[in-house]
């Protein structure tokens, strides 16, 4: 145990972690660890050894309702990355790629990458109902990516925000996230960015957005003021501790598109991905709780 760890686990990622201390990030750090072992890059193949940066993506493990101990492990990223239906775009998912840390030394020698791919492109992916909402989830057998030798660390569906907790949110609200960003994401390993920030606005309308093929699409979602960018899409988006919940910091939400030159950007609401595993008809063994109230840990 690191000095100045406590001994109660943080509820969500299930390891040991420093002393909770509202609004000092350094208590935090071992939290950010573990937010950056679930996080991988998403590339697209352009044929032979060229890769292209795409976008962020992140890891969640669901624990079945009736074989203990086994979980179901889901990548979740915005869909405007994977939907090219939805956004009017270029079609990537044949080409699409997860770029992932291997375990061993980052580095093994000068110019020996230190990353696995997964290939994506026989991946069925799912969105919640609502054409208005910026996320995609598929599932991801545990045991391709242990065969992989990925270096991955997926995190626990109890670092999902509750109703309770959604509804607490406030403008002003401190996040944090982590992802790609072109040109220093990293050519032999991943390297993902954290950026700190604040939930700016929360619209009670649809806000039209311009995707990435040119089509309009409304989207509802929160505003938040982070400096986040093209390549930060798909990230996940913390709420930090406050004085509405001191102890526990939650996944809020996911990166949606980015508003470039105003450092502001769309943050699709993580309930929405909630309700859309409970409707899963391919998959009735998750269990996240009743659909209105999933388990809320305390540290």
């Amino acid at each position: 145990m690191k000095p100045g760890q406590s001994k109660e686990p943080i509820a969500g990622f299930g390891q040991w972690h420093s002393t909770p201390q509202v609004n000092q990030r350094g208590s935090y750090s071992y939290a950010l660890d573990l937010i950056r072992e679930s996080v991988v890059f998403l590339y697209t193949d352009g044929g032979g050894v060229r890769m292209t940066p795409h976008g962020t993506g992140f890891l969640i493990d669901v624990p079945s309702k009736t074989r203990p101990g086994t979980k179901y492990t889901f990548l979740i990223t915005a869909r405007h990355l994977v939907d090219a239906d939805w956004t009017g775009g270029p079609q990537v998912a044949d080409r699409l790629l997860m770029r992932m840390n291997r375990k061993g030394p980052l580095v093994l020698e000068i110019g020996e990458p230190a990353t696995v791919f997964y290939p994506l492109k026989e991946q069925a992916w799912f969105h919640p109902e609502a054409d208005s909402i910026d996320i995609a989830f598929t599932m991801i057998p545990k045991e391709n990516l242990v065969a992989l030798g990925a270096n991955v660390q997926p995190l626990g569906s109890d670092a999902l925000a509750s109703q309770v907790e959604a509804d607490s949110m406030r403008v002003g609200d401190e996040t944090v996230s982590a992802g790609l960003l072109s040109g220093v994401s990293g050519n032999l390993a991943n390297y993902p960015i954290f950026k700190w920030g604040n939930v700016s606005s929360f619209h009670g309308e649809p806000i039209p957005t311009k995707m990435p093929g040119g089509k309009i699409l409304n989207l509802f979602e929160a505003l938040v003021s982070a400096s986040l960018v093209q390549g930060n899409s798909g990230s996940p988006i913390f709420v930090l501790p406050n004085e509405r919940h001191p102890h526990r910091m939650f996944l809020a939400g996911v990166q949606s598109m980015s508003y470039i030159g105003n450092d502001v950007a769309g943050m699709a609401p993580i309930r929405s991905l909630i309700d859309s595993l409970h409707k899963l008809k391919d998959q009735p063994d998750i269990d996240l709780g009743p659909p209105d109230q999933p388990p809320v840990l305390s540290p």
